[in-house]
């Protein structure tokens, strides 16, 4: 269930392929495998539709639901009817208030290497960050400079915002 094929995650068919894989090894091994649903009295919403692009509306598209099937991070909410626009800022390891020198990072994006903990401390909390994201928890990109906006290529293609 964890290799690449089956994406990682719940609610794709390379994953409930998955899971029919172990269904069958376990019958095969002689025993009643059976699959169970519980009721959720939660409420909840469906995801029709989700993408993230670099450079606004006509930008290049970094994620999206057609694509990557899972390209929404747990707990996410709705956007408003026209989506939204985030500066990002590649703030290293964002871990020390260093890491901001002569950043503006108030209401963007920050991307950091570092502890996601240290990050969200010193973005959001302490300068006004809309959002820190740890760039090396999946190996997804990273970018050079926030200046640039250059970034290296995905080293494997994973939905991980």
């Amino acid at each position: 269930m964890s290799a690449d094929a089956a994406k990682g995650r719940a609610g794709n068919p390379a994953f409930e392929q998955s899971q029919q894989y172990l269904f069958d090894r376990l019958a095969a091994a002689g025993l009643s495998p059976r699959f169970e649903t519980f009721a959720d009295s939660s409420t909840g919403w469906e995801q029709v539709t989700g993408t993230l692009r670099l450079g606004g509306p006509a930008g290049e598209v970094v994620l999206s639901r057609d694509r990557h099937r899972v390209a929404l991070a747990i707990n996410s909410v709705s956007t408003p009817a026209g989506g939204t626009s985030f500066k990002l800022v590649d703030a290293g390891t964002g871990t020390s208030a260093a890491a901001y020198e002569g950043k503006d990072v108030r209401g963007a994006v920050v991307l950091a290497s570092g502890s996601l903990g240290g990050a969200w401390q010193q973005a959001v909390r302490n300068r006004g960050a809309a959002l820190a994201r740890r760039t090396r928890s999946c190996g997804w990109m990273r970018f050079a400079a926030a200046s640039s906006g250059s970034r290296t290529t995905p080293k494997t293609p994973s939905a991980c915002w």
